[in-house]
């Protein structure tokens, strides 16, 4: 497993230094399986792992299943991402695509199910690979469950699966799959390396 050494520099400065987890929003706590409510349950897992606050390095090496761009149509930058290689607990992405590939899946199908991303909300058709351009502060944690379709509102009274997306049968995507929120992110911190099919 690669070990990342932390700069020796000051932590002023860097992005999200003085940003703590438990004033993010509730959305965002509610992604990650700290053993927190989720849903309407809470989770019964023997085992609770906390969101980690980590120090990520310049060139540090991200990457994404998705439909989208590195901005979304409002300029802002996908705070969701996993690393490209291994990373404490995640084993990065070149070992997803040989357990999809085990399992008789795609990396991305199986990217879905184990990130637990709504149907709805992303197909997952491209691999977005990105790298840091200085040191960020980001939050590092297990995915928790999610349902697989998201409930109907006034804006999207149908909630549907993405075209590109496989609709599967079960009810929730059960996640556990490591990922890091990254908030705030400008292009002084980041740039995208790569947009390919997946």
């Amino acid at each position: 497993m690669r070990l990342y050494n932390a700069p020796s520099v000051a932590k002023d400065g860097i992005r999200n230094a003085n940003t703590e987890f438990d004033n993010l929003p509730q959305f965002v706590k509610d992604a990650f399986l700290t053993g927190m409510k989720n849903f309407g349950v809470y989770d019964n897992s023997p085992v609770k792992v906390a969101v980690e606050k980590v120090r990520l390095p310049k060139g540090f090496e991200l990457y994404k299943f998705t439909e989208y761009w590195l901005k979304n149509q409002k300029g802002e930058i996908t705070p969701w991402w996993s690393p490209l290689e291994d990373f404490k607990n995640d084993p990065g992405l070149e070992a997803r695509k040989r357990l999809a590939k085990a399992l008789g899946t795609t990396a991305s199908e199986l990217s879905g199910v184990y990130a637990a991303v709504r149907e709805d909300w992303n197909a997952g058709t491209f691999i977005l690979r990105a790298k840091l351009k200085r040191d960020v502060f980001a939050f590092f944690g297990q995915c928790a469950m999610q349902p697989r379709l998201s409930s109907p509102t006034a804006q999207n009274p149908n909630p549907t699966t993405r075209q590109g997306r496989v609709h599967g049968r079960t009810t929730n995507l059960p996640g556990f799959a490591w990922q890091f929120y990254i908030p705030t992110l400008t292009d002084a911190d980041i740039e995208q390396v790569s947009r390919s099919p997946a």
